[in-house]
């Protein structure tokens, strides 16, 4: 029901924001022209700005709208605006195609910003009032228990679904609470849905009612009634399911992982070889100074190279400067660096403060072991250790591990000798993964230079 009418919503602005892209440069070019007499390479700017829209709203995620006021819609549409304007005036610029004007751009930009808002603004209120008012559809829902209020409630607050709760169907309702609208008992749903001309039928029934539920389907929709089922997991999962498939097998995925997704992948591997290159050629003067520096401090190698726990529990060789002085394999690999610790050399000190030693790490995102965002990676004799402290521990090892993180730029970051602080760094770890997008990674980024948080705990 929501997934249909947001599938329908997105189309709908899709389509309409290309009709204002389209009069956006119409407006720019007679602003800045006097005149629209568009040419071959007008049409040719025309088609990659439809195409950029496209990529961009998609890597913004611009019309998931759910939920959000006009406030955070008018940053949305700014930020792709914004984004906008770059791709396609360096896509005319560089390819030297239409009547390259900074101005003409300028109004462009301005028009489209001006134009999406207000239709944003307007056709949203006119489709939450003519989908309800031309697609009033009969809902009857087969339980009233938990489930079935959260429906309700769901319902209620989304009158643009254009649906109707007639009434419901259970043997022992539970609570007070649309107690007034019970129709009937479960068995009674044959005469309820033809005396009350229902349209659609949710069954929202515990697990343990199988049989009644089978019988349901089979008997339902022979009727001409779309059915639906909203079980009751509570009992399974305390978090949102997403229902996804195994060939011809239903699957149901307890945890949500926007990384498990290709797109979302190729976009944050983008990202990351992006990053990492710009960084490494504009940091190099000082990699060469930093590597004298580290070689006068103290004896030893250059870097230091140490096998750590990475995506899907595979090892990798983590590679840092040294900030160090040379011990035993054994103590390197499994004592953790503290506040005053006696090994860390002098210079090391300051690489470890300012995050220095970590720039090395740049070369293992461009070899694919890591990423510029993810759960920091530990060491391998604390992988097992700190499994056993935290229960789910390991689920950290579902994405890449970074050289920043969310639990990084929040300060949970440094020595782990007391449990909570183990644990505050696998929550903030676990929210990034399930809660992953392109800008979050930005503002992770931002964050790890700007933020002071960022720079607790270091040592």
């Amino acid at each position: 029901m929501q997934k249909n009418y947001d599938s329908i919503l997105k189309i709908f602005y899709l389509f309409t924001d290309i009709i204002i892209i389209l009069i956006a440069y119409s407006i720019a070019h007679a602003l800045r022209f006097e005149k629209i007499n568009y040419n071959n390479y007008d049409l040719l700017l025309l088609l990659f700005s439809v195409l950029a829209w496209i990529v961009l709203s998609k890597i913004t995620k611009y019309y998931n709208i759910k939920n959000k006021g006009l406030f955070k819609r008018a940053i949305d549409i700014i930020i792709i605006s914004a984004l906008f304007f770059l791709s396609v005036s360096m896509f005319a610029f560089f390819f030297k195609v239409g009547n390259f004007s900074r101005l003409m751009f300028m109004y462009y930009t301005l028009s489209l910003m001006v134009l999406l808002f207000i239709s944003h603004v307007f056709l949203l209120e006119l489709v939450k009032k003519i989908i309800p008012k031309n697609h009033k559809k009969n809902l009857l829902i087969i339980g009233a228990g938990r489930t079935a209020n959260d429906i309700t409630d769901e319902i209620k607050l989304h009158p643009e679904y254009g649906m109707r709760i007639v009434g419901y169907l259970d043997d022992k309702p539970r609570g007070k609470k649309n107690r007034d609208k019970i129709l009937g008992k479960l068995q009674d749903y044959k005469h309820v849905i033809e005396e009350y001309k229902i349209n659609d039928v949710i069954i929202a029934l515990p697990l343990s009612y199988e049989g009644l539920i089978i019988e349901l389907i089979d008997n339902i929709e022979p009727m001409g009634v779309r059915l639906q089922i909203v079980p009751d997991f509570y009992r399974i999962a305390r978090r949102p399911i997403k229902l996804g498939s195994l060939g011809n097998t239903s699957i149901l995925t307890i945890r949500n992982i926007p990384l498990d997704n290709i797109m979302s992948r190729f976009i944050k591997r983008f990202l990351d070889i992006a990053f990492s290159l710009i960084f490494l050629i504009l940091f190099s003067p000082f990699y060469f100074i930093i590597s004298i520096l580290i070689k006068f401090s103290s004896k030893g190698p250059l870097h230091f190279i140490q096998d750590r726990t990475g995506y899907n529990q595979k090892d990798f060789k983590c590679i840092k400067f040294r900030s160090m002085r040379m011990t035993s394999r054994e103590t390197a690999d499994k004592v953790q660096c503290k506040k005053d610790d006696p090994r860390k050399t002098k210079f090391g000190e300051f690489l470890r403060k300012t995050n220095l030693d970590e720039i090395p790490q740049f070369i293992n995102v461009l070899k694919g072991d890591m990423s510029v965002v993810g759960p920091r990676p530990h060491m391998l004799a604390h992988t097992e250790e700190f499994r056993e402290r935290v229960g789910n521990y390991m689920l950290r090892h579902f994405v890449k591990p970074g050289i920043t993180g969310w639990a990084q730029v929040n300060g949970w970051r440094g020595p782990t000798d007391e449990d909570y602080k183990l644990k505050k760094r696998v929550e903030f770890d676990l929210w990034y993964i399930e809660n992953w997008t392109f800008w979050l990674d930005i503002k992770i980024i931002l964050m790890t230079v700007f933020s002071r948080k960022s720079k607790l705990n270091v040592f």
